[in-house]
């Protein structure tokens, strides 16, 4: 007979099984068995079927004969360490317990154990030849295992290749696999490392001139060999720095960071120097710097003002003395400009007293029907609030950068200048733990300013991959101490990646 009428008792046979005609694909797929013989793929495929037309009868024991059968032929095609042998020797594990053939079941699995073929075919002879242990029983229907998973699919090559090795070059070659993939990854970053360009340029650039933030609770200045030099509160505190022009070129030095480091991420803008949590410094040189210096000046006069006369000013272009001297060039909008006084009465249909509104102010608000924010603008409101037991009155500035945004204070929080009876208020401002508890100033280019969210938690992300990627090797590898040894690797990097995303909480 033809491969292709041999063929065609398998093709039928499948499509028997699909009918729901289990007889008749019964008796085509041993027809297939008999025709092509046992090596054959398709004889294979045949046994698998006839498992489970066996098993969805109920007729467990004969599903078990069958399944001896495959493995026979797997073991003369394939050999006993084979992976198609493997996973038949352990549905037969599986087969013989749920029957309760449990001294059977150990002989299958010590059968796997043989290293010979003799052996192994004398183990099958013996367990094929006790047929008064393969009774018919009467049991609820169970599935057999056998699908392939897809890491079944993964491991299985490799699964091929060491069934070959000894069990000592096994083990070596796996090790050699554990130790250097570990070993690859950080030499590879250590030799990047070494060959980065070090941008002592950059940190020149900014050391040109000196960072304030606007109420001076906190000055940077880089002049001494590019360490970070901030005054806090009459302290100094001296940070290394270090400058990452593009990541990819810095991908050594961002990867081999201690995860121990605290790094407070910054960059260079036009106005000065930004950093995360809408950090904001303002260069000495900058028009903000003047901006604040105007700010200062017309607090100054609404107190001389108000200590002369008993009432803040109502107006800086008009009824004042020297009212040009309020007149400024806005450097933003290039336009004559000057401050503009507005009056509020509280309570009102936004607040209900001065505190009220101080703290909405603090956090970027704006009073009642204040006129528009634009770059440049320095806005002043004279407010009251009076009750049966008291009267209050103050005298409030703030003013917005070259973005328009308001300008904002070593706490990044709104920049107020207020007066109260004719006395310029001194507020301390809390300082940010960002800066405090850091042990390193990290430099980007502002074109980069989106990345820094992803670059502080950079090791995080890296370690966990390292951990899933050790879990992995710990999956597919065969040996027992390889694979004890990748899946502590993975079990530390997680640790790491976890100590590395709390680190600005920890007490270190």
């Amino acid at each position: 007979m033809s491969d292709q009428a041999d063929a065609s008792y398998f093709t039928r046979a499948i499509e028997c099984l699909e009918a729901g005609d289990l007889d008749r694909a019964e008796e085509l797929f041993k027809l297939t068995i008999q025709q092509l013989g046992n090596q054959h793929n398709q004889s294979h495929l045949a046994y698998k079927s006839l498992i489970s037309i066996a098993s969805e009868k109920g007729e467990y024991n004969r599903a078990l004969n069958v399944s001896l059968d495959l493995l026979d032929a797997q073991i003369n095609t394939f050999g006993i360490r084979h992976a198609e042998s493997s996973r038949t020797i352990n549905n037969i594990y599986t087969l013989c317990n749920t029957l309760g053939k449990h001294e059977l079941a150990k002989e299958i699995m010590q059968m796997a154990k043989d290293a010979e073929q003799k052996t192994v075919a004398s183990s099958v002879k013996k367990l094929r030849g006790d047929q008064e242990e393969l009774l018919e029983e009467e049991e609820e229907k169970i599935e057999l295992p056998g699908a392939q998973t897809m890491i079944g699919k993964i491991t299985e090559p490799v699964n091929s290749l060491f069934s070959i090795m000894g069990k000592r070059l096994k083990r070596l070659v796996c090790m050699i696999i554990v130790l250097g993939l570990g070993g690859t990854i950080f030499g590879a970053l250590f030799a990047l490392q070494y060959l980065e360009k070090g941008r002592a340029d950059a940190v020149k650039a900014l050391a040109r001139q000196n960072y304030y933030s606007a109420d001076g609770g906190i000055s940077l200045d880089f002049g001494k060999g590019g360490v970070a030099a901030f005054e806090i509160a009459d302290k100094t505190l001296e940070l290394p720095t270090s400058f990452y022009s593009n990541p990819a070129g810095n991908i050594g030095s961002l990867l081999l960071t201690p995860i121990t480091s605290r790094e407070f991420w910054i960059y260079k803008t036009p106005q000065g120097i930004d950093g995360m949590g809408d950090f904001t410094l303002y260069g000495s040189g900058s028009e903000e710097m003047e901006q604040i210096a105007m700010m200062k000046n017309i607090i100054s006069v609404a107190n001389r003002l108000y200590e002369e006369q008993k009432q803040y000013p109502e107006s800086f272009k008009e009824g004042l003395e020297n009212e040009r001297m309020f007149v400024y060039k806005n450097p933003f909008t290039q336009r004559e400009d000057y401050p503009v006084v507005q009056q509020l009465k509280l309570p009102d249909r936004r607040f209900q007293n001065i505190n009220q509104l101080l703290a909405a102010l603090r956090t970027g608000s704006t009073w009642t029907n204040e006129t528009s924010l634009y770059p440049g603008t320095i806005n002043c409101l004279h407010v009251t609030a009076e009750t049966e037991n008291s009267f209050q009155e103050k005298f409030i500035i703030h003013g917005c950068d070259r973005y328009g945004r308001l300008i904002t204070d070593a706490s990044n929080g709104t920049y107020l200048l207020i007066s109260t009876g004719g006395i310029t208020e001194k507020r301390t401002t809390p300082i940010g733990a960002a800066i405090k508890g850091a042990s390193r100033v990290s430099i980007i280019d502002q074109s980069m300013a989106g990345l820094a969210p992803l670059l502080k938690y950079r090791l995080t992300l890296f370690y966990a991959f390292l951990g899933i990627l050790f879990l992995g090797v710990a999956k597919v590898i065969p040996d027992g101490l390889s694979k004890g040894t990748a899946g502590l690797a993975a079990v530390i990097f997680f640790m790491i990646a976890a100590v590395a995303a709390f680190i600005w909480y920890l007490p270190i």
